[in-house]
């Protein structure tokens, strides 16, 4: 008898991303609620479209934070 064994390969994310992420969204919705600034808003949607066509990493945020933070 043979066995076939199957290897899952995971990825690991720093789960540090999605909080900086979550933490500048929060940030930028906030001004824009409190500035009601539409320009604001629609920066946010593109940053959203970002996330949403081509995936979370490539987001701005997501460098910022590759950059900045994610060797600390």
């Amino acid at each position: 008898m043979t066995q076939e064994t199957q290897i899952k390969q995971t990825t690991v994310i720093d789960a540090r991303g999605p909080r900086f992420s979550a933490a500048i969204t929060t940030a930028v919705l906030a001004t824009a609620l409190a500035t009601n600034n539409l320009w604001v808003v629609i920066a946010q949607a593109i940053v959203f479209a970002i996330g949403a066509f081509r995936g979370p990493q490539f987001t701005p945020y997501a460098l910022i934070f590759k950059r900045l933070l994610s060797h600390v």
